[in-house]
């Protein structure tokens, strides 16, 4: 229904500025197309792509300003959902301004981010907002490609046993709170192109898993237990995670990100097509958090395989914790995702500052944002409750809070930030 909905949007939003002279379609990448979306986990990631349909009309394709033409269709959604919440937000990617429209339709719906991308008569990109789109989108499909790849004549669909064990992984990322590029771990697309590796490198036999199995459910524990059995030895030894596609590997930009990752001792986690890297905002903490969490998924297989259910349990607080929490002020209309958004920058500032402070070894950084009364609360865990340990926090805390402070102020007026040093106790009992 979302994407129905938003496209319908898109059209009528075409025909008003683009005087029936283009055409536009919605393109989903992501989660979506490949079946791996999670409830009240994945939200819809689409592109609007709107194309030419004479070479006469690419002077008016090049007249149509993104934003405002996103601004067009978030009116259509607000006059046919009233109770929609839509709002354009703006990403920067170094010289590049990025124009992306949020829109919920209802709370039972999944969000969708939508950016626009525009297209010539003969299908070429106009600029190059236009072309990272694309790219974009070339990476939609060398991921399902890649999982179509591994077809086999086989009692079972080979493609969906992958996407089954996709959905477990990115379901025990999310419990274990290691989900999500802005604390510093992989998101969707970074776990998704993280298996595929693995099954393109490790030569793991699927036929074998499938033979074995008597469902498609069966069979995708199978593979997930083989993945966290096997995924260090092999991730360990490489320095780059990415999908084979030997054209788009061996681009300039590709070896570019590839150079970059390295050399900032970042996740390396690229795309094929579009560049970056999924691993970008990792930090040495997090990066240990993750393979902490694989060599305890992999304990607990080990002892018995059936203790999947044990490997997905939800991760839960011991030792210290820092916590910075924003106090909004009632009428304060400040959007609720630039709040999280800002207090996700401080806080993946702050382990980065705790690192070279205490190390990164018992530093626990936590992909999780709780919400009370009117306040948000952001978490580090520091895994060391020792004697030593708590003086040094609390100087830490008495330094960082006056930055706090002075630059929260500045974005959200009026607002309470604090930062707390808790153990585990005095935090459960004030979030209760």
């Amino acid at each position: 229904l979302v994407l129905k909905e938003v496209e319908r949007a898109c059209h009528y939003a075409c025909s008003q500025v683009g005087q029936n002279r283009l055409r536009a379609t919605v393109k989903p990448y992501g989660s979506y197309p490949i079946a791996v979306s999670l409830p009240g986990i994945s939200d819809i990631d689409g592109i609007v792509i709107l194309q030419s349909c004479l070479p006469s009309d690419d002077t008016v394709l090049h007249s149509v300003d993104s934003n405002r033409f996103l601004n067009k269709v978030a009116s259509r959604i607000f006059y046919l959902y009233r109770n929609a919440k839509v709002r354009i937000r703006v990403s920067s990617n170094g010289d590049k301004e990025l124009n992306i429209l949020t829109i919920k339709l209802a709370p039972q719906y999944p969000s969708l981010d939508l950016m626009v991308c525009r297209l010539d008569s003969n299908e070429n990109p106009i600029d190059d907002l236009s072309v990272d789109a694309m790219n974009t989108i070339q990476d939609s499909n060398a991921i399902t490609a890649a999982i179509h790849s591994f077809r086999r004549n086989t009692p079972l669909n080979i493609a969906q046993i992958i996407t089954g064990a996709l959905r477990i992984i990115k379901l025990w990322a999310n419990n274990r709170k290691i989900y999500g590029t802005k604390f510093g771990f992989l998101g969707g697309a970074g776990w998704v192109i993280l298996l595929l590796w693995f099954l393109q490198s490790d030569n793991v036999d699927l036929s074998a898993i499938s033979d074995e199995s008597t469902t498609i459910g069966s069979a995708s524990c199978k593979l997930v237990r083989i993945f966290f059995q096997r995924i260090l030895s092999k991730w360990s030894s490489s320095d780059v995670v990415t999908l084979s596609d030997n054209d788009a590997n061996e681009s300039k930009v590709f070896r570019e990100d590839v150079e970059l990752a390295i050399d900032r001792k970042k996740m390396a986690v690229i795309p094929p097509h579009s560049g970056g890297n999924f691993g970008k905002s990792s930090t040495r903490s997090s990066y240990l958090t993750i393979v902490n969490e694989m060599l305890r998924a992999k304990r607990l297989l080990e002892g018995k395989p059936s203790n999947l259910n044990s490997v997905l349990d939800i991760f839960t607080m011991h030792g210290l914790v820092l916590a910075l929490s924003i106090e909004i002020p009632p009428g304060n209309t400040t959007k609720p995702a630039d709040i999280k958004a800002w207090g996700s920058a401080r806080i993946l500032h702050m382990i980065v500052s705790l690192e070279h402070k205490i190390g990164p070894d018992i530093i626990r950084p936590i992909s999780n944002i709780s919400r009370k009364k009117g306040s948000f609360w952001f978490l580090v865990g520091v895994e060391d409750s020792s004697a030593a340990t708590r003086p040094v926090l609390n100087e830490f805390v008495h330094k960082q809070i006056l930055q706090i402070e002075e630059e929260g102020r500045a974005f959200i007026p009026a607002s309470k930030f604090q930062l707390h040093c808790f153990n585990v106790e005095e935090y459960e009992k004030i979030m209760t």
